[in-house]
Formats: structure tokens, C-alpha cells, sequence
């Protein structure tokens, strides 16, 4: 019976922060409180096991998450996503495989740092009208964004603070697991577009965007900056 009402309180306040009704920060400390009062533990020990302890065991992934936050910030703030990928557009907009893997490649990137709903509106948005007006079909061009978003998920810093704290891996064993991962997903990444692009080889691949109209991006720095704190780590 405890089981099945912890399961309930876990569902509903899922449920809740999904639908935005309960804010996040709030309804975590809730859902750790409920369940610990469900399965009966005395107060004092939920005073100093639960509420004292339980919040300085989240110190080191909240760091990362905030320093995560940060870098994405700025990544979104700099133009350097919008940049990316429209002048690649139109520097390689006639020569379909070129462009289609470039674009790949830079969702890949942009991933390692950016994350949650919002940055992938804001990718997705300028990268599916460009992948569509090459001819690549609504289903394709949403298979490469989402390739492309979990391969640079894995380098993702927060998410490999999520890892950590609810698998309870050290950051060696998640970096092993990335190092062998990222290769074969990569390689089926590439299968996947290649066997695409030839399915998709009738339809017309010229992208009509006139290529004097090339804005001055961000620099050099600012576009390498997603894989700076990767290496930093590893």
C-alpha cells in the first residue's frame, strides 16, 4: 500500500510541474517530504536526513547545472546559433550532402551546451525550414534534428550531472560510456542521412537563399566556446 501511494504522490506531482501548475523548486522539496512522511519516518529524522542532508547532497550537480545554464545563456544571446547555421546555408546551399552533414554536425555542437524545450524551438525553427527547402522530407528532416540533438546530449554537461546523481555513476564511469557511445551513434547518424539523402534524390535540392546576403556572425572564440568546458572537463 505504501508502494502504490508513493507511486501516486510521484505521478501527480510529475503531473503538476509538467503542466507548470507547480513550480519545479517547489514541488521537488514537496514530493521529497511526501514520500518520506508515507513511508513513516519519524520528524527528526526527516528534519536532518531528508531536509538538512538531502539538499547539500544536490550542491554538485546544481553547480553544474547553474554554470551549464550560464554558458548556454550566452551561447543564445550571442547570435551564435542563428549565425551558424544560416551562413552555412548559404556558403554550401547548392550541394545537398555538404550542407545536409554541416548542419548535422552544428546541431550536434550546439547541443553539447544548449538544452530544455526552449533551445530546441529556437533550433529547430531555423533549421527545419532549411533541411525542408533541400527536399528532404518532414520525417527526415526531423530524424536528422533529433540525431543531432541526442548525439550532442551526451556531451552535455548537465545531463551528465543527472546521471551522476540519480544512476550514482562517478564522472569517469559516464565519460567511458560517452567515449564508447558517441562513435557507434555517429556512425548510425551518418548511415541514417546517407540512406536519406539517396531516397530523397528526385527531389530538388537547390536552397533559395542569394548568398551576398551573408551576416557577419559571431567570432572565431565565440563559436568554439560550447566545446571548451567538454575538454575542460575531460
Amino acid at each position: 500500500m505504501q508502494a502504490l501511494t508513493v507511486l501516486v504522490i510521484f505521478i501527480v506531482a510529475v503531473a503538476l510541474m509538467y503542466k507548470k501548475i507547480l513550480n519545479t523548486l517547489v514541488g521537488l522539496p514537496l514530493l521529497a517530504l511526501s514520500v518520506s512522511v508515507v513511508a513513516g519516518l519519524p520528524l527528526n529524522e526527516i528534519l536532518t536526513t531528508v531536509i538538512s542532508q538531502g539538499a547539500l547532497r544536490l550542491h554538485s550537480p546544481m553547480i553544474i547545472i547553474i554554470f551549464g545554464a550560464t554558458l548556454a545563456e550566452i551561447v543564445k544571446r550571442s547570435g551564435m546559433v542563428e549565425s551558424l547555421i544560416r551562413n552555412t546555408a548559404e556558403y554550401y546551399g547548392d550541394r545537398l550532402y555538404v550542407i545536409t552533414f554541416l548542419l548535422f554536425l552544428i546541431t550536434t555542437l550546439l547541443f553539447t551546451v544548449l538544452g530544455g524545450l526552449g533551445a530546441i524551438v529556437m533550433v529547430g525553427s531555423i533549421l527545419f525550414p532549411i533541411l525542408l527547402s533541400l527536399g528532404i522530407s518532414k520525417l527526415g528532416s526531423a530524424c536528422i534534428f533529433l540525431l543531432g540533438l541526442s548525439l550532442g546530449g551526451t556531451f552535455n554537461l548537465v545531463n551528465w550531472s543527472l546521471y551522476m546523481e540519480v544512476l550514482g555513476l562517478s564522472q569517469s564511469d559516464v565519460l567511458k560510456y560517452v567515449l564508447c557511445f558517441f562513435p557507434l551513434a555517429l556512425l548510425i547518424s551518418i548511415v541514417f542521412i546517407l540512406v536519406e539523402l539517396r531516397r530523397q534524390s528526385g527531389a530538388s535540392f537547390l536552397l533559395q537563399i542569394s548568398k551576398p546576403s551573408l551576416k557577419k556572425g559571431p567570432g572565431v572564440w565565440n563559436i568554439v566556446t560550447p566545446v571548451i568546458p567538454v575538454f575542460l572537463v575531460m
